[in-house]
């Protein structure tokens, strides 16, 4: 559920925010047994866009070049989405859907090609 802790993927003024997350995914847990197709649907969608992500970090990790900002914050939105998924009550940092998520991909790829 949680960006790893090294870096250069870790932000820590992005701490404050793990308490909610594991709220997220204790709400998820309960949730899941009268929810199991939207789970999958949800998590279909994140792993969609959470793959692109890993693939053009690993990129990054594996040329041994820095890794840019807009790509650290990317993964914690990708957080945000899992809260907007599995539990709105949390209420998200700010309006998060796949639709937008998508918008900032393609959006981050033409700035860092």
């Amino acid at each position: 559920m949680l960006p790893p802790y090294e870096k250069p993927l870790f932000q820590y003024d992005k701490l404050q925010f793990i308490p909610k997350y594991l709220k997220a995914l204790k709400l998820r847990i309960e949730k899941y047994p009268q929810r199991i197709d939207h789970d999958q649907e949800c998590i279909s969608q994140y792993n969609r866009i959470k793959n692109k992500w890993v693939e053009k970090v690993l990129g990054f990790v594996e040329n041994e070049l820095e890794i840019p900002e807009a790509y650290i914050d990317f993964q914690w939105k990708l957080q945000e989405l899992r809260v907007s998924f599995f539990a709105q009550e949390l209420k998200t940092n700010s309006p998060i859907s796949v639709k937008r998520m998508d918008k900032e991909w393609a959006q981050i790829l033409r700035e860092y090609q």
